[in-house]
């Protein structure tokens, strides 16, 4: 599989995560978490990020049959 249809979920700072391609890095979208997000969350953030994006994906594009891949990383810049 080409790399241009890999996407990644990756935090770039605490309650801020992007989806990005892999290939270029080229941003596609960015959450960012409030601090009462956070505290309500209990540090499972990156978790509901996951889910968001990828029910997202999977709605609007058929994500799971485009045979493209999500990977989680985490990075704190």
């Amino acid at each position: 599989m080409s790399d241009d249809y890999v996407l990644e979920i990756v935090e770039i700072s605490e309650g801020e995560i992007v989806l990005r391609t892999r290939h270029d890095h080229n941003t596609l979208l960015t959450l960012k978490f409030s601090s009462d997000a956070l505290d309500y969350l209990d540090n499972r953030y990156l978790d509901v990020a996951k889910v968001m994006l990828n029910a997202g994906m999977q709605a609007a594009t058929g994500f799971d049959e485009a045979g493209a891949s999500l990977f989680i990383g985490r990075r704190l810049h």
